[in-house]
């Protein structure tokens, strides 16, 4: 019980930000999209594309890596981060030349501008992941919820200043490179303040033995972030970016709900990496619980989302953006399959069983390019989203069998009945309610799932005060 109280407070702070946040970022987003129009909108999402694919040249699966050596070795905290300074440094400079070379060969979509903007955001990016790998191996997600919080109200501010300015999508750009900068300084603040302030070092032959280490994270790294980003650049290429911009405006909507499981499973990474090996016990029952939090969330916003998408699409992005509906609708079916694959992912790498995780995400990724690009040319942007949920699908599959081959089912089939059947309800009583407003919609579902969940006894009282709890000195 101790290490699933600790896991659901540490998650708490990694979730309540981007939830609190979670309206004004919907606002902003709307208000890009609107201000650029779906041609620049695609050709944002193109660029913040790039910076995902490039990012792993810049860390070479070294952040899963630290974390999981400092979770092991907490006393080695400075002396890791030290390390991952210098070296991912280097590595974002080696980033920055490929970029550099390939977006001059390959596009002349981008302006000059654009590209160096791009540029620093990967760097920054590579310095801050080094404290906040720092900090969420010491389980400080307070800090590391504080970092990205900042960042998020930075990107945010900046935005509505550059629109209000009538900025172009230079001026939007550079609010997420600001907002990527606001993140190395907080997070190295705060990370000095919690551990030690850092020695500068020189960059030694000796540092390269952790990328030996790290090179299985490194290619899972590289294969999810190729399956995640690789959409929206087939996309532009294949049908130009106001149809990215269509695709990016209803994919966009689903991301908001990333740093929910993710906070979920990161949480869940350090305190994983020290249970597989001394409680299998503790560690079936603590997955368990993460699994039954994670549907419970996802599912009624599949749902929800599945019957509202056209009245959500007309209220934030406008008319302009209406055909993203139907891409929205097969999206929200992927919801709870990202946040089960999510949490598997995390669970089965800091398990030390990151070489079967990359066997079956290579093999998940190009099935899921050849789904793309299939579904690209046969039905547009529509057949786009429909690739990303069986790509999903090809995913969650294996994963769900490597862990059950350790530790049994992840989940009750009574909590998993229990689920269902509230969403059943919930999904008939928002069918009836079709003709009323958005919010009554929304508000009135939301309150039924929740009163379903708590009577059908999938979440009890109890769970809640654990969560809530106050961390005792001991822990």
């Amino acid at each position: 019980m101790k290490s699933a109280a600790t896991v659901a407070r540490n998650s708490v702070w990694l979730i309540a930000q981007p939830l609190i946040m979670g309206v004004t970022s919907l606002v902003v987003t709307a208000l890009i999209a609107r201000h650029l129009g779906a041609n620049d909108y695609g050709i944002l999402l193109l660029l913040l594309s790039y910076a995902a694919l490039f990012s792993p040249i810049s860390n070479l699966g070294l952040r899963p890596y630290s974390v999981r050596e400092i979770a092991v070795s907490r006393e080695r905290a400075l002396e890791i981060v030290e390390d991952m300074l210098v070296l991912r440094f280097s590595l974002a400079l080696v980033a920055v030349v490929i970029v550099a070379i390939y977006l001059g060969l390959v596009t002349d979509q981008i302006p000059l501008q654009l590209v160096a903007l791009l540029v620093l955001q990967l760097v920054f990016n590579a310095l801050a992941g080094c404290f906040i790998d720092g900090l969420c191996g010491v389980e400080s997600m307070k800090s590391v919820a504080t970092s990205m919080g900042a960042s998020g109200i930075v990107v945010q501010i900046t935005s509505v200043l550059a629109i209000a300015l009538n900025g172009d999508l230079l001026g939007v750009v550079g609010a997420y490179t600001l907002g990527s900068a606001a993140m190395l300084c907080i997070s190295w603040y705060l990370f000095s303040k919690l551990v030690g302030a850092f020695t500068l070092r020189r960059l030694h032959h000796h540092h390269w033995r952790h990328i030996q280490k790290s090179w299985t994270f490194l290619l899972q790294n590289l294969v999810g972030t190729v399956r995640a980003r690789i959409d929206v650049v087939l996309i532009n290429s294949l049908l130009g970016a106001h149809a990215a911009g269509i695709y990016g405006s209803a994919q966009a909507l689903i991301q908001r709900l990333d740093p929910v499981y993710d906070g979920i499973a990161t949480a869940l990474f350090p305190r994983v990496a020290n249970l597989h090996t001394e409680s299998a016990q503790e560690l079936k029952e603590l997955v368990r619980g993460a699994f039954k939090i994670v549907l419970v969330i996802s599912t009624p916003v599949a749902v929800g989302l599945y019957g509202v998408a056209d009245d959500v699409i007309a209220v934030i992005f406008g008319a302009q953006y209406q055909d993203s509906a139907s891409v929205l609708r097969i999206l929200a079916l992927s919801v709870p399959l990202s946040f089960c694959y999510g949490l598997l992912f995390e669970v089965l790498r800091a398990s030390r069983q990151e070489k079967k995780v990359l066997r079956f995400s290579t093999v998940a990724t190009i099935l899921s390019m050849g789904y793309m690009i299939v579904g690209i040319k046969l039905f547009g942007v529509v057949g786009a989203a429909t690739a990303y949920l069986m790509g999903l699908i090809t995913l969650v599959i294996p994963a769900t069998i490597a862990y059950c081959k350790r530790l049994g089912s992840p989940i009750a089939f009574s909590d998993i009945v229990g689920i269902a059947t509230a969403n059943l309800v919930m999904g008939g009583i928002l069918w009836l309610m079709r003709d009323l407003h958005l919010s009554i919609k929304i508000g009135v579902s939301a309150i039924i799932f929740g009163v379903l969940i708590v009577a059908l006894k999938i979440i009890t009282l109890a769970m809640v005060k654990t969560i809530l709890g106050r961390r005792k000195a001991s822990s």
